[in-house]
Formats: C-alpha cells, sequence, structure tokens
C-alpha cells in the first residue's frame, strides 16, 4: 500500500511538473509580457531576463533600432536587468548591440544617470570576462580609458571582477594592460591618484 501511494505521488509530481513546463513554455512564447508580470511576481529572475528577450526580438523584428528610440528604450532595460541578474551571454549579445547603436552617445549624454557609459561598457566587459574572454573584456574596457581615468569607470568594473575570483594570471594581464594601454601623463592629478589606487589594489 506504501509503495502505491509513493508512486502515485511521484506520477503526480511528474505530471505537475510537465504542466507548469508546458504552461510556461506557452507563456514564453505566445504570451512574454504575461510571462514578465509573472516571473517578476515570483522573483524568477531566469526566466523574467528571458522574457524581455523574447519581448524585444519580437518588437524589433524588420525595425532598425537606430531610428526607434523606444526600441532602444527597450534594449536599454534589458542590458541593464540582464546586468543585474548576472545573465551574462544576454549582457554581451546585446549589450554589444547597444553600444553599436547610433543612439548610444547621445542617449549617454542626455540621460540623467551618471556615467552610463562607463557603466554599460563595464557591465559588458565583465560579462565577457565571464565567458572566458579576457582579452575581449580589456579591449573594450579600455577602448574608452585610455587617456582618462574617472571614478567608477569600465575599467574598474572589470578589475572588481578580476580580483574577486583571484585567478593570478587574469590579475597580472590585467596589471600589464593598465601599465601599458593607460596614457598616465594625460591623466589629471586626482585622476592618476586614483589609477595608482587601483593599481595598488589589484597588486595586492
Amino acid at each position: 500500500m506504501g509503495k502505491l501511494i509513493a508512486k502515485t505521488a511521484l506520477i503526480t509530481a511528474a505530471c505537475l511538473v510537465g504542466v507548469s513546463m508546458i504552461f510556461f513554455a506557452v507563456l514564453y512564447f505566445f504570451f512574454p509580457s504575461t510571462m514578465l508580470n509573472i516571473s517578476e511576481d515570483l522573483g524568477l529572475k531566469g526566466l523574467n531576463t528571458n522574457a524581455r528577450v523574447r519581448i524585444y526580438e519580437s518588437d524589433a523584428n524588420g525595425k532598425n533600432i537606430n531610428d526607434d528610440e523606444d526600441l532602444f528604450a527597450d534594449l536599454v532595460e534589458l542590458v541593464e536587468y540582464a546586468s543585474l541578474n548576472e545573465s551574462y551571454p544576454t549582457v554581451n549579445k546585446y549589450g554589444t548591440i547597444l553600444i553599436n547603436s547610433a543612439l548610444f552617445d547621445d542617449y549617454c549624454n542626455a540621460t540623467e544617470k551618471s556615467n552610463f557609459k562607463q557603466y554599460i561598457y563595464g557591465v559588458i566587459s565583465v560579462s565577457r570576462y565571464n565567458e572566458n574572454d579576457l582579452n575581449g573584456a580589456m579591449e573594450l574596457a579600455f577602448s574608452i580609458n585610455r587617456e582618462t581615468f574617472t571614478q567608477n569607470n569600465a575599467v574598474i568594473y572589470l578589475l572588481m571582477d578580476v580580483d574577486s575570483k583571484g585567478i593570478a594570471e587574469d590579475e597580472t594581464a590585467l596589471l600589464n594592460k593598465m601599465n601599458t594601454v593607460v596614457n598616465q601623463s594625460l591623466l589629471s592629478d586626482t585622476e592618476l591618484e586614483y589609477f595608482n589606487y587601483m593599481l595598488s589594489c589589484l597588486q595586492n
């Protein structure tokens, strides 16, 4: 009797799991906006990110992002949310689309979000590093920090992530890049002080 009850319970559980998977699949493919709301209410960050991707891809179909400010704004929101969720492949893919858009620089200049360009370049760099592309991460982070080194720039985002993982060869590679790529003679006194401080953090 006990085995029968256990077997019945397992079958019921399997059926519930199967129904749930079908339910979410239907929502994802046909009602992504509903999936977005449900996953957000339930705190299902991965599903929420996937729903945002689905909505963006659906809206972007046949459109040019450079001609559509609403679509561009949706892309910004997608990348920011994916970054908070540490969805590295999503950040890397859609973040790259974002920074290559003709609207990106104007948006960065107009937005009230502090240091937004450095932030976006930083989270994409971190995503590339977490996808085992340190060279690509460094290339992107330093591309806008060769002659300046403001606080919380893209290199710092990458530096903090590299430092947190403690992989010696990655730390050395980044340290060498900082010493060879950044033109320290062009930095202000404040920037140079900050640069040297962050350099010392990486060396310790």
